[in-house]
């Protein structure tokens, strides 16, 4: 795995101070609006942070996304769709049958 680029960095400190647009985020770190753009769209990608509202833009009807961290123990941040872990334990009990190892063996009756 590759090391985080600092501009990454900053906005990951940033963030922890609470949610922001890519340009009050820009503020905070000191970073060019685009610098921090890319580091946001590729923290999105990996999982790191989300966008959690839209705000409009001063000055112009565009409306911009906020961003915010993600948090493991929040589970409005969480999917819900964990069907991986299951499918495991699915398997796992297929493979593993403690009753057939105790029982003895039956010959068949002929």
């Amino acid at each position: 795995m590759r090391p985080q680029s600092e501009v990454r960095l900053a906005v990951a400190a940033a963030l922890i101070d609470g949610r922001g647009s890519v340009r009050q985020l820009a503020v905070r770190t000191g970073w060019s609006v685009g610098a921090v753009r890319t580091a946001l769209d590729n923290m999105e990608r990996a999982g790191d942070v989300r966008v959690i509202d839209t705000q409009p833009q001063r000055g112009s009807k565009r409306w911009v996304p906020v961003y915010a961290r993600v948090l493991l123990d929040d589970p409005a941040m969480q999917d819900d769709d964990d069907d991986t872990a299951d499918l495991g334990r699915t398997l796992f009990s297929a493979w593993f049958q403690p009753d057939a190892a105790l029982q003895p063996l039956r010959e068949a009756a002929m």
